[in-house]
């Protein structure tokens, strides 16, 4: 099944997801923090452009947040990976 998403929605989703592993991290990962800030600048972006451009995704974000298989992979600087599709 193929879903549209609003830009804006994914790039909420991102900044909440990327919120939440800064915080397990802590300051022990300034690539996570690097990340959150860039999605930062994309949500402002967006809402200021009003940008309602929709984005199709072969597997819904409650299927890849779901996903457990992530533990399985190797991860980089401890992060688990996603699974590759």
């Amino acid at each position: 099944m193929v879903k549209k998403y609003k830009l804006k929605e994914l790039f909420t989703v991102t900044q909440k997801l990327l919120e939440k592993i800064s915080l397990e991290l802590g300051d022990r990962n300034t690539g996570i923090k690097q990340a959150l800030a860039n999605v930062n600048k994309a949500v402002s972006s967006t809402h200021k452009q009003k940008l309602e451009a929709e984005v199709e995704y072969k597997f819904t974000l409650e299927e890849i947040l779901k996903d457990d298989d992530w533990d399985d992979h190797p991860g980089v600087d401890g992060i688990p990976q996603p699974p590759k599709r």
